[in-house]
Parts: structure tokens; sequence; C-alpha cells
């Protein structure tokens, strides 16, 4: 008897369209709003709707630590205890689960690699962005100025009250405090520029996942811990 679990809605970056990729933003709600959950341990049936949906041989799930760790599929061994992950191999879907969190997809169409990142604030204190960019160069031959990136709904600056800022980021991002409340958005587009990618290729959704609960799970909100999903596939 077929499950009457259906994937969540979802919105797509115009930035990423083109036929030799997938990818996906998915809110937490479904076409009968219905709450979806992509928290760990990942629900297996969920899993085979993406597979069957998006004609995917298999996808990646990542233990999020809110790290600085970049892994490669498939040479890095094991694929735990980091939060960007990089490949260039075809029909395998690259997953993050976020509530606040941005996660980040990113795409060069000239060396056809994808990468997929969780950037929580202590990911984007560790400049994850930037390891993710350099290893792609570095790994995949990739030119910053070749690569795309579209970024989630996150916590927006009136929501992004880090009382203790100075002793949670770096004094070089300081400068994004406004008495108390941190820019994310504005840091993440910042350090992507600074690493060499293109103004025009950068796709950051403006949406605050704090203030838009009917779309978006935040654990900033209410402590949740349920999770929304994003994820890329080269096809």
């Amino acid at each position: 008897m077929r499950s009457s679990l259906e994937l969540p809605m979802f919105s797509t970056a115009k930035l990423f369209e083109n036929k030799k990729l997938c990818h996906r933003f998915f809110y937490k709600i479904n076409s009968q709003e219905e709450e979806v959950d992509f928290s760990t341990p990942v629900n297996s049936e969920l899993v085979s709707l993406i597979l069957d949906e998006f004609s995917l041989k298999k996808v990646l799930f990542l233990n999020q630590t809110h790290s600085d760790h970049v892994l490669i599929y498939p040479s890095s061994k094991g694929y735990k205890g980091a939060d960007s992950i990089i490949t260039n191999a075809k029909n395998v879907g690259l997953i993050i689960r976020h509530a606040d969190c941005q996660a980040a997809l990113f795409y060069d169409p000239i060396k056809e690699v994808i990468a997929a990142v969780h950037a929580g604030y202590k990911g984007q204190a560790q400049f994850i962005y930037t390891h993710t960019i350099k290893k792609m160069t570095d790994q995949f031959g990739s030119s910053p100025k070749d690569i795309g990136v579209a970024i989630s709904a996150g916590l927006g600056i009136n929501h992004s009250e880090f009382i203790n800022y100075q002793n949670e980021f770096p004094k070089e991002l300081h400068k994004y405090n406004q008495e108390g409340f941190m820019d994310l958005k504005k840091m993440a587009f910042d350090e992507l520029i600074t690493a060499g990618l293109l103004k025009e290729h950068i796709d950051i959704d403006p949406r605050c996942s704090y203030e838009q609960q009917s779309l978006f799970y935040s654990y900033r909100k209410d402590k949740t811990p349920k999770r929304m999903a994003s994820f890329i596939s080269l096809i």
C-alpha cells in the first residue's frame, strides 16, 4: 500500500535554471499543510520519495556539527562530522537539514561540481563558505568567478541577537553587529564576495525563518527539534 506521505512544498533559485542540475529548498509543509520533518533519524519514507521523485541513485546526509569541516564524495573516508560536502558525481543528492541556519547550495557549471553547506552562526564564524570554495578550487579546478550559490531563508537580523558576539565571532566580523544583533545574511554575502564569487552569482533568500513560521521551522523561536531540508544534485 502506497504511503500517504508526500514531499514538502519548495522554492528554487533562478540562478540554477540548468538542465544539468536539480535542487530544492523544501518548506516545512506539504500541499495538505501537514508538517514534514527531516530531523535525525531521517524518515526512510522521505528518503525513498526523494530518490523516486528526482531519479537519484542515493542521497547523502551529514552529521552536522556546526564546524568548518568539508568532505568530498566519494574520496573522503566517511561522511559524518562535517557541515559541507562537495561532489562531481551525478544523480547523488547532497542534503542539508536546517531550522534558522543557512543552507547553501553551490554549483560550478564549467567543472560540473556541486556543494551543499550547513552554515549556522558557528560555521560562519569559522568561514565555512571560504573553506568550501577553496576545496572546490583546489580539488576540482573550479574558478570562483564561475561558481554560483543559492542560500536558503534563515535567521534575519531582527532576531539574530548575540549578547556575547565579541566572544562568539572573530574580531573581523564584529562590524556586522548592530546593537547586539548580527547581520548573518550580509556576513555571508561579503564572505562570498571576498572568496571571489561574482555578485550576480549570489542568491540569498531574504526571508527570515523566525518571522515566517507558516513556512519554516525556527529553532531560535521555539527550540523545535524538527528540520527542513535543502538539496542539490547533478543530473
